[in-house]
């Protein structure tokens, strides 16, 4: 029998220190199923659901959440240096420079490994 072998890849999402890496504990609004570091968002009584692309980011969740029948407890970054590449952006912001401007009055930096691109 010939063994197995797997690989890990780690996900890199923190890519530095500066500004200090934050989290912050909040609540998924009901009726979404997000993935790990989707971008989020706050609704008008603040809980969190997946960023539009219009309005201000309001962190990256930490963690796949199912909260499709109810409310979920969600932790999220709400500072620090990210890759750009391991975020869930909403599928209209697919340029570094859309990313970039999304995140601007944040406390999120982005870094970006495909630095041609604009």
């Amino acid at each position: 029998m010939a063994a197995e072998t797997f690989t890990y890849t780690p996900k890199r999402l923190i890519a530095g220190s500066d500004p200090d890496v934050v989290v912050k504990t909040g609540t998924l609004v009901t009726g979404q199923n997000l993935a790990q570091f989707t971008l989020l968002e706050s609704d008008t009584a603040g809980k969190w659901k997946v960023h539009a692309g219009v309005n201000k980011v309001a962190g990256i969740l930490l963690y796949a959440t199912d909260a499709t029948s109810a409310d979920q407890p969600a932790q999220a970054y709400i500072a620090g240096d990210f890759f750009a590449d391991q975020i869930v952006f909403p599928s209209a912001i697919n340029t570094n420079l859309l990313k970039q401007k999304l995140v601007e009055g944040s406390m999120i930096a982005l870094t970006f490994l495909d630095t041609g691109e604009v």
